[in-house]
């Protein structure tokens, strides 16, 4: 039997990052493949935490922007941290404590990265890290007009 997702974020990971203020806003179990979805937020930064066909996948976002997602490696790239992801893997506990102590370490960067004043910058270079990691995975370019 798999994982319960929101007991895993509620016993795993919201517990080691409470002094920041994280709650959950989300939660959801889907019908088909076992599939969850838990949204935390705080007043600095959201996290979407996934489980897709087995795997557990992690997003980050601005609180006030909910459509506006960043995948964990390409964030962990813009900090210089890693070129490869990070908080994907199959067990929820796993991933979740390594996502804890990332938070934990680096929440002065990630609320600087998502407050109002530094967003617009760091989506413009959150976007162009996409598009070179596309490139260098994929050998994908993007069409002159979305060239930034």
């Amino acid at each position: 039997m798999p994982e319960d997702l929101l007991q895993s974020v509620n016993t795993t990971l919201l517990s080691a990052i409470q002094p920041l203020g994280f709650e959950v806003v989300d939660s959801r179990v889907f019908d088909s493949f076992d599939n969850a979805l838990v949204v935390l937020c705080s007043s600095t930064l959201r996290i979407r935490i996934a489980r897709e066909r087995g795997q557990i996948l992690v997003d980050f976002g601005p609180p006030a922007q909910h459509s506006v997602w960043f995948d964990s490696d390409i964030v962990l790239e813009h900090l210089q941290l890693s070129t490869d992801r990070s908080f994907v893997g199959t067990s929820a506990t796993n991933v979740l404590r390594g996502l804890g102590a990332f938070i934990l370490a680096f929440s002065d960067d990630l609320r600087r990265m998502f407050d109002s004043k530094h967003l617009a910058g760091t989506t413009r270079e959150m976007d162009k890290l996409k598009e070179r990691r596309a490139k260098r995975l994929f050998g994908w370019n993007p069409p002159a007009n979305q060239v930034k």
